[in-house]
């Protein structure tokens, strides 16, 4: 069930993310970080995780650590721009550009 639900975490995610960056480096850019957020995330949520429990002796504290986090990304998400009309318009301006100059064809 988990892994199902992971879907769709990270479909949005990895599109969003190869958005944000210029097409000439898109892929090194979000690939970098995805990874650098994967180490830190890695490394910290299950010592986080730990420490709650042996602090309050409850496994609930730690989805409230979840939660948490949950808020923190979808304040993110809210404040990141939209980039879909933008990437539009420079695709459409580039397309007609390779045409134009590759083929002789408007």
């Amino acid at each position: 069930m988990g892994f199902a639900l992971a879907g769709f975490l990270y479909g949005p995610l990895l599109t969003y993310l190869t958005e944000l960056f210029k097409p000439n480096r898109r892929q090194t850019d979000a690939g970098l970080s995805y990874q650098i957020g994967a180490v830190f995330g890695g490394r910290l949520a299950p010592s986080v995780a730990n420490r709650l429990i042996e602090w309050t002796g409850h496994a609930s504290s730690v989805g409230y650590y979840l939660a948490a986090g949950m808020e923190v990304t979808l304040a993110c998400l809210l404040v990141l721009p939209e980039t879909a009309p933008q990437r539009l318009k420079t695709s459409s301006a580039e397309t007609v550009g390779f045409r134009s100059a590759g083929s002789g064809m408007i």
